[in-house]
């Protein structure tokens, strides 16, 4: 996975700004598992952006909404 090796050791934290979105639904979730596991453990901070409602209710924490300026959390 490109993104994973991108990783170098000394990273603390990523932006993955619609990193999956060209990629089928199988990679997808072989990346998205592999990036959650290094995040673990690393103690890697990521920051997901994406349009992709399910995905991120799977993956994140904290969700926010950025509509109009406005950041709200859901």
């Amino acid at each position: 996975m490109c993104v994973l090796r991108a990783l170098v050791p000394r990273v603390r934290f990523l932006i993955a700004d619609e990193i999956s979105t060209m990629l089928d639904p199988i990679t997808q979730l072989e990346l998205w598992q592999a990036l959650k596991r290094e995040a673990e453990q690393r103690q890697l901070g990521v920051l997901v952006i994406s349009h992709d409602e399910a995905l991120l209710k799977q993956l994140c924490e904290h969700r926010y909404h950025l509509s109009a300026g406005l950041l709200k959390r859901i």
